[in-house]
């Protein structure tokens, strides 16, 4: 996140705003998404992360320009 220039609002913002492009089911109750939009500047970005039981939303990475 930090290497990337990513912050927090960044993130929520593509969280908020962006599409699904990948759905994956990694175990019980445990998905992974793969959410792609643009930042509040502009840029685009992609944030990976982990869905475990409708309840917690880990954020794995941030994925610059794609």
């Amino acid at each position: 996140m930090f290497v990337r220039n990513y912050t927090i609002g960044d993130i929520k913002h593509i969280l908020k705003n962006g599409k699904v492009i990948k759905f994956t089911k990694e175990g019980k109750e445990i998905y992974r998404c793969k959410i792609h939009g643009d930042d509040p500047e502009g840029f685009k970005g992609t944030v990976v992360t982990i869905v475990i039981s409708n309840k917690k939303l880990i954020v794995v990475t941030v994925l610059g320009g794609i």
